[in-house]
């Protein structure tokens, strides 16, 4: 078995990933009163890095006051938050605005990251042409 390392979030820095997954069930209820996360989040969605998102977890972007304007799914007693802080809330199995990627339920889960992985390779891409493009100069 290997070694398994936690860091604190505030030891972390949102510029060394990709992107960022947030584990659903009722674990937002309690990661959106800690706010380190809700900076970790901001700061992924502030370089327009793919943030996942399911289940509960678009709670985080209310509460990160990331969710007005944006359009999500999640589970359905979510709803009413997203609604009120601004959001469109939909009942589709993924939804991608922006960075965000969210989906309804674990049933959801191959589709949701079929769209990350998709998106993931898109970032990729665009990382190698800019890359590239830097080596021509």
């Amino acid at each position: 078995m290997g070694i398994q390392e936690t860091v604190s979030l505030v030891d972390v820095d949102p510029a060394d990933y990709d992107m960022l997954y947030v584990p659903g069930g009722l674990a937002p209820t309690e990661l959106r009163t800690v706010p380190a996360a809700l900076d970790f989040v901001r700061a992924f969605a502030a370089a327009d890095k793919p943030v996942g998102l399911v289940c509960h977890c678009p709670q985080m972007l209310v509460s990160a006051g990331l969710a007005q304007g944006r359009r999500t799914t999640s589970s359905y007693e979510v709803r009413p938050e997203v609604e009120e802080a601004g959001g469109t809330w939909v009942d589709e199995t993924v939804v991608e605005d922006g960075p965000f990627i969210t989906a309804r339920k674990p049933g959801d889960l191959p589709a949701e990251l079929h769209a990350i992985m998709q998106r993931l390779d898109k970032q990729q891409v665009t990382q190698t042409e800019r890359g590239a493009s830097q080596l021509a100069s």
